[in-house]
């Protein structure tokens, strides 16, 4: 990072105003840029770096250790070659107990032949996103989906960047209920927006020492 990055960063995290976090913002290098929790406001304060070297921000030390966790799930994604790997270009972006935000550019293996982002990645997206949101605080069991809705507003077109906000709405003995907002980066319009249902089951047994797997 420059001198004048740095000088940005600093900018952006001391800044009571939103409009003074917006300009410095923009004018950083995109790979430094905090992004926007949701395009309502900059979540600014502490840094963490993903696997990519992409730029995450938290605003505690508690929302730290979440993002931590969040950045770590995604990254065992990269190298998969099961039907998870639809998530490897995930970009983590901030985090809080019964909340993460991250961040993708669509591609070509993102859309479909309209060369938009296909409904089947967007569907995908819900139950990971939303998974990795309940699994910042539910650690010790398993998951499973019972039941996913999605509904598309709008077209995301090959190039356009989106974040998506993925919540725990409530999360019960058996059952975590969870919800995930697909925005277009550029101007924050809503453009999907999904349901899930996730049951908790008991942990299946580990062999050869292998770690237990959540989602």
């Amino acid at each position: 990072m420059s001198a004048n990055d740095a000088e940005y960063v600093s900018r952006i995290i001391s800044s009571p105003s939103w409009d003074s976090q917006m300009e410095c913002w923009l004018k950083l290098p995109r790979r430094f840029q905090p992004t926007l929790s949701l395009p309502r406001r900059v979540m600014v304060n502490s840094a963490v770096e993903d696997q990519n070297g992409t730029y995450a921000v938290s605003k505690s030390e508690e929302d730290d250790e979440c993002l931590k966790d969040v950045i770590r799930a995604f990254d065992k994604l990269r190298s998969v070659s099961d039907f998870n790997r639809v998530a490897r270009k995930v970009r983590p972006i901030s985090a809080t107990r019964d909340s993460i935000v991250v961040e993708l550019t669509i591609e070509e293996e993102h859309v479909n032949s309209k060369k938009t982002l296909h409904g089947g990645q967007t569907a995908a997206l819900v139950d990971m996103v939303t998974a990795r949101a309940v699994g910042v605080t539910v650690k010790d069991k398993a998951m499973v989906s019972v039941e996913l809705a999605v509904s598309y507003m709008y077209p995301v077109r090959l190039g356009e960047t989106i974040l998506i906000e993925g919540k725990v709405l409530k999360i019960g003995r058996n059952m975590v209920f969870a919800e995930a907002e697909f925005r277009r980066k550029t101007d924050g319009r809503l453009v999907a927006k999904g349901k899930h249902t996730i049951a908790f089951i008991p942990k299946p047994p580990t062999t050869n020492g292998e770690p237990f797997e959540q989602f």
